[in-house]
Protein backbone atom coordinates (compact mmCIF):
# COMPACT_ATOMS: atom_id res chain seq x y z
CA UNK A 1 0.00 0.00 0.00
CA UNK A 2 1.82 3.23 -1.11
CA UNK A 3 0.02 5.98 0.50
CA UNK A 4 2.49 8.78 -0.44
CA UNK A 5 1.06 8.08 -3.77
CA UNK A 6 -2.61 8.37 -3.01
CA UNK A 7 -4.76 11.61 -2.44
CA UNK A 8 -5.29 12.27 1.34
CA UNK A 9 -8.50 10.38 2.84
CA UNK A 10 -8.68 8.41 -0.63
CA UNK A 11 -8.35 4.56 -1.51
CA UNK A 12 -10.98 3.29 0.83
CA UNK A 13 -13.05 1.34 -1.63
CA UNK A 14 -9.52 -0.25 -2.46
CA UNK A 15 -8.90 -1.18 0.60
CA UNK A 16 -12.43 -2.78 1.35
CA UNK A 17 -12.24 -4.89 -1.62
CA UNK A 18 -8.74 -5.75 -0.52
CA UNK A 19 -9.75 -6.92 2.97
CA UNK A 20 -12.63 -8.84 0.90
CA UNK A 21 -9.67 -10.56 -1.64
CA UNK A 22 -8.02 -11.84 1.77
CA UNK A 23 -11.04 -13.52 3.14
CA UNK A 24 -11.58 -15.33 -0.20
CA UNK A 25 -7.39 -16.82 -0.45
CA UNK A 26 -7.21 -20.56 1.12
CA UNK A 27 -5.58 -21.49 4.72
CA UNK A 28 -2.40 -22.45 2.11
CA UNK A 29 -1.65 -19.13 1.27
CA UNK A 30 0.68 -16.75 3.35
CA UNK A 31 -0.57 -13.18 2.88
CA UNK A 32 0.93 -10.20 4.33
CA UNK A 33 0.66 -6.37 4.07
CA UNK A 34 3.35 -3.71 3.76
CA UNK A 35 2.54 0.03 4.39
CA UNK A 36 4.59 2.77 2.77
CA UNK A 37 5.93 5.05 3.50
CA UNK A 38 5.70 4.13 7.29
CA UNK A 39 6.94 0.71 6.08
CA UNK A 40 4.49 -1.01 8.35
CA UNK A 41 5.01 -5.46 8.21
CA UNK A 42 2.03 -7.32 9.08
CA UNK A 43 1.28 -10.93 8.69
CA UNK A 44 -1.58 -12.02 10.89
CA UNK A 45 -4.51 -12.00 9.09
CA UNK A 46 -6.85 -10.87 11.35
CA UNK A 47 -4.47 -7.87 12.32
CA UNK A 48 -3.77 -7.20 8.55
CA UNK A 49 -7.13 -6.18 7.65
CA UNK A 50 -7.79 -4.16 10.29
CA UNK A 51 -4.16 -2.24 9.50
CA UNK A 52 -5.37 -2.41 5.53
CA UNK A 53 -8.82 -0.46 6.31
CA UNK A 54 -6.60 2.14 8.13
CA UNK A 55 -4.27 2.79 5.37
CA UNK A 56 -5.65 5.66 3.15
CA UNK A 57 -4.12 8.06 0.96
CA UNK A 58 -1.97 10.62 2.72
CA UNK A 59 -0.72 12.94 -0.57
CA UNK A 60 -2.09 16.64 0.34
CA UNK A 61 -2.17 18.76 -2.77
CA UNK A 62 -0.72 22.08 -2.07
CA UNK A 63 -1.19 25.34 -4.45
CA UNK A 64 1.74 25.73 -7.12
CA UNK A 65 3.48 28.57 -5.80
CA UNK A 66 4.20 27.03 -2.47
CA UNK A 67 4.96 23.95 -4.40
CA UNK A 68 7.79 26.12 -6.42
CA UNK A 69 8.92 27.47 -3.13
CA UNK A 70 9.25 23.78 -1.79
CA UNK A 71 11.19 22.09 -4.31
CA UNK A 72 8.30 20.42 -5.83
CA UNK A 73 7.71 19.16 -9.13
CA UNK A 74 4.26 18.58 -11.18
CA UNK A 75 2.41 16.76 -13.43
CA UNK A 76 1.25 19.07 -16.46
CA UNK A 77 -0.84 16.63 -18.00
CA UNK A 78 -3.47 16.86 -14.78
CA UNK A 79 -3.52 20.45 -14.68
CA UNK A 80 -5.49 22.35 -13.13
CA UNK A 81 -6.28 18.93 -10.70
CA UNK A 82 -2.48 19.84 -9.58
CA UNK A 83 -1.41 16.21 -9.12
CA UNK A 84 1.98 16.11 -7.15
CA UNK A 85 4.21 14.31 -8.73
CA UNK A 86 7.60 13.63 -6.82
CA UNK A 87 9.78 16.17 -4.31
CA UNK A 88 12.10 18.01 -6.85
CA UNK A 89 15.89 16.16 -7.13
CA UNK A 90 14.30 12.30 -6.31
CA UNK A 91 15.46 9.91 -8.77
CA UNK A 92 12.94 7.24 -9.59
CA UNK A 93 15.05 4.89 -8.39
CA UNK A 94 14.89 6.74 -4.89
CA UNK A 95 11.28 5.70 -5.48
CA UNK A 96 11.22 2.16 -6.50
CA UNK A 97 13.87 1.08 -3.49
CA UNK A 98 11.24 0.25 -1.03
CA UNK A 99 9.80 -2.37 -3.61
CA UNK A 100 13.03 -3.92 -4.55
CA UNK A 101 13.42 -4.58 -0.74
CA UNK A 102 9.98 -6.06 -0.66
CA UNK A 103 11.24 -8.62 -3.75
CA UNK A 104 14.21 -9.21 -1.98
CA UNK A 105 12.40 -10.18 0.95
CA UNK A 106 9.88 -12.25 -1.59
CA UNK A 107 12.84 -13.82 -3.01
CA UNK A 108 13.63 -16.64 -0.34
CA UNK A 109 10.13 -17.90 -0.24
CA UNK A 110 9.13 -21.00 -2.49
CA UNK A 111 6.99 -20.85 -5.40
CA UNK A 112 5.40 -18.15 -7.12
CA UNK A 113 4.68 -14.96 -5.11
CA UNK A 114 2.01 -12.02 -6.20
CA UNK A 115 3.00 -8.77 -4.98
CA UNK A 116 -0.27 -6.25 -4.89
CA UNK A 117 0.35 -2.70 -5.29
CA UNK A 118 -2.26 0.05 -4.13
CA UNK A 119 -0.76 3.40 -5.59
CA UNK A 120 -1.37 6.39 -7.64
CA UNK A 121 1.51 5.52 -9.69
CA UNK A 122 5.09 6.85 -10.44
CA UNK A 123 5.84 9.02 -13.77
CA UNK A 124 8.31 7.78 -14.94
CA UNK A 125 10.93 10.88 -16.19
CA UNK A 126 11.16 10.40 -20.21
CA UNK A 127 14.11 7.68 -21.33
CA UNK A 128 14.92 6.81 -17.25
CA UNK A 129 13.85 2.84 -18.06
CA UNK A 130 17.29 1.40 -16.25
CA UNK A 131 15.26 1.75 -12.69
CA UNK A 132 12.43 -0.54 -14.02
CA UNK A 133 14.37 -2.82 -15.47
CA UNK A 134 16.65 -3.53 -12.64
CA UNK A 135 13.24 -4.19 -10.59
CA UNK A 136 12.13 -6.46 -13.24
CA UNK A 137 15.01 -8.66 -13.32
CA UNK A 138 15.07 -8.79 -9.36
CA UNK A 139 11.16 -9.67 -9.78
CA UNK A 140 11.96 -12.08 -12.10
CA UNK A 141 14.77 -14.19 -10.36
CA UNK A 142 12.76 -14.23 -6.92
CA UNK A 143 9.52 -15.45 -8.96
CA UNK A 144 7.54 -12.45 -8.45
CA UNK A 145 4.37 -11.06 -10.16
CA UNK A 146 3.59 -7.93 -9.67
CA UNK A 147 -0.07 -6.65 -9.76
CA UNK A 148 -1.02 -2.34 -9.74
CA UNK A 149 -4.23 -1.54 -8.30
CA UNK A 150 -4.15 2.59 -9.37
CA UNK A 151 -6.57 4.17 -7.41
CA UNK A 152 -7.96 7.38 -10.02
CA UNK A 153 -5.39 9.85 -8.88
CA UNK A 154 -7.54 12.99 -10.57
CA UNK A 155 -8.39 15.50 -7.78
CA UNK A 156 -8.99 19.32 -7.56
CA UNK A 157 -8.69 18.91 -3.25
CA UNK A 158 -8.42 17.39 -0.17
CA UNK A 159 -10.95 14.70 -0.29
CA UNK A 160 -12.10 12.75 2.88
CA UNK A 161 -15.10 10.97 1.58
CA UNK A 162 -14.01 7.50 0.56
CA UNK A 163 -13.74 7.52 -3.58
CA UNK A 164 -15.66 10.17 -4.60
CA UNK A 165 -13.68 11.72 -7.04
CA UNK A 166 -14.44 14.41 -10.05
CA UNK A 167 -15.10 12.18 -13.39
CA UNK A 168 -12.02 12.86 -15.62
CA UNK A 169 -10.31 10.45 -17.86
CA UNK A 170 -8.33 8.46 -16.06
CA UNK A 171 -4.83 8.51 -16.30
CA UNK A 172 -2.50 6.11 -19.18
CA UNK A 173 -2.28 3.00 -17.58
CA UNK A 174 0.48 2.61 -19.29
CA UNK A 175 2.49 5.83 -18.07
CA UNK A 176 3.53 4.64 -15.10
CA UNK A 177 6.85 2.65 -13.35
CA UNK A 178 4.25 0.44 -11.55
CA UNK A 179 1.89 -0.33 -14.95
CA UNK A 180 5.58 -1.30 -16.56
CA UNK A 181 6.63 -3.75 -13.77
CA UNK A 182 3.57 -5.26 -13.87
CA UNK A 183 3.40 -6.06 -17.98
CA UNK A 184 6.72 -7.23 -17.51
CA UNK A 185 6.28 -9.81 -14.98
CA UNK A 186 2.79 -10.58 -16.32
CA UNK A 187 0.45 -9.15 -13.54
CA UNK A 188 -2.62 -7.32 -14.13
CA UNK A 189 -3.04 -2.93 -14.24
CA UNK A 190 -6.19 -1.73 -13.47
CA UNK A 191 -7.01 1.71 -12.80
CA UNK A 192 -10.15 2.93 -11.20
CA UNK A 193 -11.77 5.10 -8.50
CA UNK A 194 -13.43 1.71 -7.19
CA UNK A 195 -11.27 -1.19 -6.01
CA UNK A 196 -13.78 -4.33 -6.47
CA UNK A 197 -13.34 -4.21 -10.33
CA UNK A 198 -9.78 -4.55 -10.14
CA UNK A 199 -9.78 -7.00 -7.06
CA UNK A 200 -12.52 -9.16 -8.73
CA UNK A 201 -10.16 -9.30 -12.18
CA UNK A 202 -6.91 -10.32 -9.91
CA UNK A 203 -9.43 -13.17 -8.09
CA UNK A 204 -9.77 -14.38 -11.68
CA UNK A 205 -6.58 -14.41 -12.80
CA UNK A 206 -5.67 -16.02 -9.75
CA UNK A 207 -7.58 -18.89 -9.76
CA UNK A 208 -6.23 -20.71 -13.07
CA UNK A 209 -2.90 -20.32 -15.00
CA UNK A 210 -1.16 -22.39 -16.82
CA UNK A 211 2.35 -23.48 -15.61
CA UNK A 212 4.92 -23.18 -18.54
CA UNK A 213 8.57 -24.31 -18.50
CA UNK A 214 11.37 -23.74 -20.62
CA UNK A 215 14.40 -26.00 -22.16
CA UNK A 216 17.07 -23.82 -21.84
CA UNK A 217 20.70 -24.11 -23.63
CA UNK A 218 24.00 -23.75 -21.93
CA UNK A 219 24.34 -20.02 -23.15
CA UNK A 220 21.09 -19.48 -21.56
CA UNK A 221 23.05 -20.00 -18.07
CA UNK A 222 25.01 -16.75 -17.96
CA UNK A 223 23.32 -14.90 -14.87
CA UNK A 224 21.70 -12.53 -17.91
CA UNK A 225 18.09 -11.23 -18.65
CA UNK A 226 16.77 -12.92 -21.47
CA UNK A 227 13.71 -11.52 -23.42
CA UNK A 228 10.83 -14.42 -23.28
CA UNK A 229 7.95 -14.39 -25.35
CA UNK A 230 4.49 -16.91 -25.30
CA UNK A 231 1.80 -17.28 -27.79
CA UNK A 232 -0.80 -19.81 -28.23
CA UNK A 233 -1.08 -21.40 -31.49
CA UNK A 234 -3.74 -20.93 -33.57
CA UNK A 235 -5.69 -18.56 -31.18
CA UNK A 236 -5.80 -15.25 -32.53
CA UNK A 237 -8.27 -14.06 -29.79
CA UNK A 238 -6.35 -14.35 -26.97
CA UNK A 239 -4.46 -11.95 -24.59
CA UNK A 240 -1.42 -14.46 -22.79
CA UNK A 241 0.18 -12.59 -19.83
CA UNK A 242 2.86 -14.08 -18.40
CA UNK A 243 6.50 -13.16 -17.44
CA UNK A 244 8.15 -10.88 -20.15
CA UNK A 245 12.37 -12.27 -19.65
CA UNK A 246 13.79 -14.91 -17.70
CA UNK A 247 17.95 -15.10 -15.91
CA UNK A 248 19.41 -18.23 -15.14
CA UNK A 249 22.57 -18.34 -12.36
CA UNK A 250 25.61 -18.66 -13.81
CA UNK A 251 27.69 -22.31 -14.40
Amino acid sequence: MDRDRIPQGTGRSFLDAAVRFVDTLGPQDRVGLWTLPFATKVNDREHLKRELLKATGTMLPIGREQSERKGIMWDQSTAPARRLVTPAGATLNESLHPLERMVASLAPLDGTKHLVLITGGTPIPEGDLMSVTRLSQMAAAARVHIHSMQVWNVHSGIRSDGDSLPQSAPPDQGSTAEAQLSWVTGGITVTSSQGTAGFARLGKELSAWYVVGIEPDAADRDGKSHALEITVPGRTRVSVRARQQFRLARQ
